[in-house]
């Protein structure tokens, strides 16, 4: 019997939403979330754990998408990534894109 779409089968595998989602979407994502926070009355400092959690990516690849943009001035982090607030840049950057 032929396999159909409803089987297990790896070709018909579908790849997780955040492999489809580009590092610019991934992004924006951060920046939103980060902006939210600073509706708290106290914000504070983010967690990486919480960004992956938000964009079901792995921490090592949460952690670069956060170097890069600590690099870019949209953020700023913690030492080795671990805490993430959004900059004046990044809600300049979010505005716009």
């Amino acid at each position: 019997m032929p396999c159909t779409k409803s089987c297990h089968h790896p070709a018909y595998e579908v790849a997780p939403l955040s492999a489809m989602r580009t590092d610019q979407e991934k992004r924006i994502d951060i920046l939103k979330f980060l902006s939210d926070n600073l509706d708290n009355a106290h914000p504070q400092l983010v967690r990486i754990e919480v960004l992956a959690d938000k964009l079901q990516s792995s921490l090592q690849e949460t952690k670069q998408l956060l170097l890069q943009m600590d690099g870019m001035g949209i953020i700023r982090s913690g030492i080795e990534g671990r805490y993430s607030m959004i900059t004046v840049q990044g809600l300049d950057w979010l505005k716009n894109n």
